[in-house]
């Protein structure tokens, strides 16, 4: 049976994150559901995890259980709603911590249930997912950077989308971080990682990457990184990411 270290997936009460994902197991705090609803069998799950995952309490479930469980093979229509709810917090919990709880990607990692959909959440319950998704989007922005190492701006969005939240909002988000955050973002994931190119999750659906390519290459955008690049009153190194940016765009556009 894998075993999880102790924290594995866990935040501490230092996070930033910490007061809202404790606000989260308790909205979602719900009956332990009777069925995985996700195939159990060997190629997906071990027989000893499928067996022992509902024996433990949701807060102490080891990360192994929760990525099995994600990675499972499950029906078209995704889970039902008493096992999403059950384990999203959890998968809240693990996300803040830099964990992915779906082997496959980071992107996937809310799709399961259309957990972007208000009207599926009690009020209380919503807010909870609002919160979560404004301040993890915008954790990425910020000094205490909440994102995993190998997390993208990219990967994220895409994440939200699968999840069902819409796009215009997550981009009207991202256009109210700082200037500054979001050039050393861009610059990170377009300039050193890939070398000088728009790279975009392969998780996308089409109409959806159309749709992103068009946001990262728009006017507004590139307007604002050809200002920062031009600025007197920014350092140079980030004068420098923000041409670099612009470059990449204007190339991409």
């Amino acid at each position: 049976m894998p075993q999880s270290l102790p924290d594995a997936g866990k935040i501490n009460p230092s996070h930033p994150m910490f007061e809202l994902i404790e606000a989260a197991y308790g909205v979602f705090d719900c009956n332990t559901p009777a069925d995985l609803d996700v195939c159990t069998q060997k190629c997906c799950m071990e027989a000893e995890v499928a067996a022992d995952f509902f024996k433990h309490q949701i807060r102490d479930l080891p990360f192994d259980y929760l990525r099995q469980w994600h990675s499972a093979a499950y029906s078209s229509e995704g889970v039902a709603k008493d096992i999403w709810t059950y384990l999203l917090p959890r998968t809240l919990e693990s996300l803040a911590s830099g964990k992915e709880p779906n082997s496959l990607g980071l992107e996937l990692s809310l799709r399961r249930f259309d957990t972007g959909n208000r009207r599926e959440w009690s009020e209380a319950q919503w807010s909870a997912l609002d919160s979560f998704q404004r301040t993890f989007l915008a954790g990425g922005f910020i000094a205490e950077n909440v994102w995993g190492d190998h997390q993208n701006l990219d990967d994220v969005l895409c994440m939200f989308r699968l999840g069902g939240w819409t796009l215009e909002p997550l981009f009207d988000q991202i256009m109210s971080m700082p200037l500054e955050g979001i050039a050393t973002r861009l610059h990170r994931h377009w300039c050193c990682e890939t070398f000088g190119s728009i790279w975009q999750s392969a998780f996308w659906e089409k109409s959806d990457k159309q749709i992103v390519h068009q946001f990262y290459t728009s006017t507004t955008l590139r307007e604002r990184m050809e200002s920062l690049a031009l600025s007197s009153d920014h350092p140079p190194v980030l004068t420098d990411r923000a041409a670099a940016v612009f470059d990449v765009m204007d190339t991409a556009g």
